[in-house]
């Protein structure tokens, strides 16, 4: 039996809702003394930009041509998923979230790809692994922080000691 909405569908309609929320949280952010461009500028476009992504993603995924059995066969095959990726993908972002503002942007980044690299990178030995995941992690924190303190202008939090 054919279904009106596929799984890309239902994704594309929980990404609408979300930029929409972020369009009009942003909408609330207080105007710049700075600049005229203002801090809300940057997760509009953002929002926007996830917007039209997910109208293309709904408009070309079509309906879902899976039979029942087929539906069936992929729930059991998610039910069999190691979930321990995903608890370390959320623990890390609980570290990232209360650690921003106390150990700063830099570090904080740095520890947060590190643990992305070690748990999710598992084809290299260890050794291999960190090395690459340092090189990786640094280089990937300081060109986000490029971006974002010196081209946008972004004040980001620094150690508090």
């Amino acid at each position: 039996m054919k279904r009106l909405m596929s799984k890309d569908r239902w994704i594309s309609v929980g990404a609408i809702a979300f930029s929409a929320i972020i369009y009009f949280m942003a909408t609330k952010f207080p105007k710049s003394v700075l600049d005229k461009i203002g801090p809300s500028l940057f997760p509009q476009f953002l929002a926007g930009i996830i917007a039209a992504c997910s109208v293309i993603l709904f408009i070309t995924a079509g309906p879902d041509k899976r039979t029942d059995e087929e539906r069936a066969a992929d729930w059991e095959k998610f039910k069999g998923k190691d979930w321990l990726g995903l608890l370390i993908t959320l623990a890390d972002l609980v570290f990232f979230l209360f650690a921003f503002k106390r150990l700063g942007f830099i570090l904080t980044s740095i520890i947060f790809t590190m643990v992305f690299v070690l748990y999710f990178d598992k084809d290299r030995p260890l050794k291999q692994r960190l090395i690459h995941g340092a090189i990786f992690a640094v280089v990937f924190t300081a060109i986000i922080y490029l971006l974002f303190a010196k081209v946008l202008r972004v004040l980001l939090p620094t150690i508090l000691l």
